[in-house]
């Protein structure tokens, strides 16, 4: 994801160039990247097809990460001194992606359980209000827990643990995502 997300603030201001691209894990998980050998036996390596379950994990996985990575790059920006400053275009096209990874989020947030992912709904929840508050947004070391927040759950997320089950909620909004590339052939 990082690599999606453009981090020279020079190239961004001083030119037209984009700030990043969109990037949907799965999309290209199931085209022609799929590395799928996890639980295969070693004598018999088989790529397979990602499960429904794995499929869910990684959707809100990628999307964390978009988040993470998003506020990882505008910390990096140059910061408006008051609400009244102007901002730099790097500065406004990092916090264009973080709304957009924001409001991904808030629509995963309001689908899953209250109580099983409690911890998740509330960063959600600090960060819609960062994302309404820029005098919040402003202060960088707020930035950074969050970011560290955002790790620490898809981490959590991430290893063998009961968070992962409970998330077929999801399906719906991931179920029409367009495969990039080719599709593997079994």
């Amino acid at each position: 994801y990082q690599c999606h997300t453009i981090g020279k603030k020079e190239l961004i201001n001083g030119s037209s160039h984009t700030a990043g691209s969109e990037f949907e894990i799965l999309a290209w998980l199931n085209g022609e990247i799929r590395h799928n050998f996890q639980d295969a036996a070693p004598q018999n390596p088989h790529n397979r097809k990602i499960s429904q379950e794995r499929k869910r994990l990684l959707f809100l996985s990628g999307k964390l990460l978009f988040a993470e990575h998003s506020i990882n790059a505008l910390k990096t920006a140059t910061f408006p001194l008051t609400e009244d400053d102007d901002t730099t275009a790097y500065f406004d096209a990092m916090i264009e992606r973080l709304d957009g990874g924001i409001s991904d989020l808030e629509e995963i947030s309001e689908l899953l359980d209250e109580e099983k992912y409690k911890e998740f709904k509330v960063l959600i929840t600090r960060l819609v209000g960062l994302n309404e508050d820029l005098a919040v947004m402003l202060k960088k070391k707020s930035l950074s827990e969050l970011s560290q927040k955002l790790q620490d759950i898809n981490k959590a997320l991430l290893m063998k643990n009961n968070l992962h089950k409970g998330l077929s909620v999801l399906d719906e909004l991931f179920s029409d995502i367009e495969i990039k590339g080719t599709v593997f052939k079994e």
